[in-house]
């Protein structure tokens, strides 16, 4: 199964007593240390500050690369320089 963004996921559901518990587990692609995401990826992984990231998010948590820079209402560029 995969979500919106085509990461690969699957849902676990179980009932403990009173409670329904929906667990989702990812799969990060190989050599990959995030799941594609809202921002994606501006650049290709040669011209990217880091290549083992799937989209323009930050690591788990954060919401956009330090590198992203707003131009105007929806449009983005990268700012990094190799």
């Amino acid at each position: 199964m995969k979500d919106q963004f085509g990461n690969e996921m699957a849902v676990e559901v179980k009932q403990e007593g009173n409670r329904i518990i929906k667990t989702i587990i990812y799969t990060l692609e190989e050599g990959k240390s995030t799941l594609r995401g809202q921002f994606k990826k501006l650049n290709n992984d040669d011209g990217c500050a880091f290549p083992n990231r799937l989209s323009c998010n930050g690591e788990v948590g954060c919401s956009r690369c330090k590198f992203m820079k707003c131009i105007s209402v929806g449009n983005w560029q990268c700012t990094f320089k190799k």
